[in-house]
C-alpha cells in the first residue's frame, strides 16, 4: 500500500530555502522538487524500469517575479 502524499503548493516551492546539502520534497508518484546547495531547483522523476529505478530530469524551477506575470 502507497503512502498518501500532499501536493506542492505554488508558495511552498517559492519558499524553499537550500541547506547544506541537497535534499528532496516529494509531489506524489515519483515527482520531486531537488533543491541543491546553490539556490536551484530541479523537477526530477523517479521511475522503475526492468526492475531498475531511474531518474528522468524534467528541468529547472525558473521563479520570476509576480510583478512581472502580471499583466
Amino acid at each position: 500500500m502507497s503512502r498518501q502524499t500532499i501536493p506542492l503548493t505554488a508558495n511552498k516551492v517559492k519558499s524553499v530555502k537550500p541547506k547544506e546539502k541537497k535534499y528532496k520534497l516529494s509531489d506524489g508518484r515519483g515527482l520531486f522538487l531537488q533543491v541543491n546547495p546553490n539556490g536551484s531547483k530541479l523537477w526530477r522523476l523517479k521511475y522503475r524500469f526492468n526492475s531498475m529505478y531511474k531518474e528522468y530530469a524534467i528541468g529547472v524551477l525558473i521563479c520570476q517575479p509576480s510583478r512581472l506575470l502580471q499583466v
